[in-house]
């Protein structure tokens, strides 16, 4: 079998912040790819994974613009074309930080806008869903970073909850019958040269992400 091929999008908004989502999937032996077009990407990729970034647009989840900062609307709507041609092609989605709030907006969903700012910082524990991805990811528990002032405020329609925090913030979620599978915490600053006895290792999530694609390659 040839090697996974995962489309990362963001390369062209922070090559910095591309690379180092890059040198943690390529960790778990993906071939990243960075340049492809929405149609492309789905035909030669078997997976994609959107990073983190800026916040949405609130017009995307029927609310005007209150708290949210750095909208890039030309992002938004890239991620959308990418999200439309991997949901088409049926292949797995993975999401990161602004990823997470991306893939429930895209499917339905919504956002609290400004969750305050004590969540840019730090390590803390996370509540894990029984037998949900981050469950068989890290089943002996996890300890995670936190980079965000936005979260999932409505669930989109067909995902569940996989992980909260002890204040009620949605930590992951997941739809596995379309093969999806996101984090509001950021996995490529837990592993590699961020590895720290503050975290678990971020290598566990793209080592599960590895597995679905795998999983998915070998029986579509």
């Amino acid at each position: 079998m040839d090697k996974l091929k995962l489309f990362i999008f963001g390369k062209k908004y922070s090559i910095v912040t591309f690379e180092n989502y890059q040198c943690a999937s390529e960790q778990s032996d993906f071939e990243v790819e960075g340049d492809l077009s929405p149609a492309d990407a789905a035909k030669e990729c078997d997976a994609i994974l959107f990073t983190g970034g800026s916040d949405l647009n609130p017009k995307l989840y029927g609310e005007e613009i209150t708290l949210s900062e750095g909208i890039d609307d030309m992002r938004d709507a890239d991620e959308y074309l990418y999200l439309d041609a991997f949901t088409k092609a049926d292949k797995p989605i993975f999401g990161i930080c602004r990823g997470i709030q991306l893939i429930n907006v895209y499917f339905g969903g919504s956002l609290y806008q400004h969750i305050g700012d004590n969540h840019k910082d730090g390590a803390h524990n996370i509540n894990i869903i029984k037998n949900s991805f981050i469950d068989k990811a890290y089943p002996e528990g996890m300890r995670s970073n936190s980079s965000h002032h936005q979260a999932v405020k409505k669930l989109a329609e067909g995902f569940k909850i996989s992980a909260i925090s002890d204040e009620g913030i949605i930590e992951a979620i997941e739809n596995p019958d379309r093969n999806i599978y996101a984090t509001q915490f950021h996995p490529e600053r837990m592993t590699l040269k961020y590895l720290s006895e503050d975290y678990s290792d971020g290598k566990n999530y793209f080592d599960f992400i590895y597995n679905i694609t795998k999983n998915h390659a070998e029986n579509k």
